[in-house]
């Protein structure tokens, strides 16, 4: 959703997915009519990936989905504490991404 209009590449790396899972995933989502596929500007190789209205709606779902998640986990933990651990664990994730 934030990322619209990728190549499949940079899907991949986002996701942290490989290229089979992640060409696997496309072709099913185009299939449900999330996404299409046009060409790339300048790559003849390569093709964006952009999302459908459906598409887009969806991801807004999933993303308001996930935050109402998120605040009932949070809920009870102060701001301080609650910052002090995503620190934390975007430390983890860099070192994952080192990896």
């Amino acid at each position: 959703l934030e990322h619209n209009a990728s190549t499949q590449k940079a899907v991949s790396e986002g996701c942290f997915l490989d290229k089979s899972t992640v060409t696997t995933l496309l072709k099913r989502m185009e299939k449900d009519s999330l996404l299409y596929k046009q060409p790339h500007p300048t790559d003849q190789r390569s093709s964006l990936i952009c999302l459908t209205e459906k598409g887009k709606e969806k991801a807004l779902w999933v993303q308001q989905s996930l935050n109402a998640i998120d605040e009932t986990e949070f809920d009870s933990i102060p701001s301080a504490e609650r910052e002090q651990f995503l620190a934390t664990l975007g430390k983890i994730i860099a070192n994952q991404k080192k990896w």
